[in-house]
């Protein structure tokens, strides 16, 4: 799954050895440099077709998770950082 990507970050040498099934989701609001075009442009670059889907009246960050100020945000290693937002 690609979801939401910035464009620039991508051309069809970087899906090259992509063999997958890939689902590519779009954001229809963007932000940060994303549209749905951008998004059309990596789909382009996809060697092998793919699902793509548009999450209607969604903007980019739709998906994150927010944290609450004070809270640990720990890593795979076990390392933590306290949240200052």
């Amino acid at each position: 799954m690609i979801a939401d990507p910035l464009a620039a970050f991508f051309t069809e040498s970087s899906f090259a050895d992509v063999t997958a099934s890939i689902q590519l989701w779009a954001f229809e609001r963007g932000g940060d440099g994303v549209t749905l075009e951008s998004v059309a442009a990596v789909g382009r670059c996809l060697p092998t077709r793919h699902e793509s889907h548009v999450v209607r009246n969604a903007g980019h960050f739709a998906f994150l998770i927010p944290c609450r100020t004070g809270a640990v945000i720990g890593s795979a290693s076990g390392h933590g950082q306290k949240n200052s937002l």
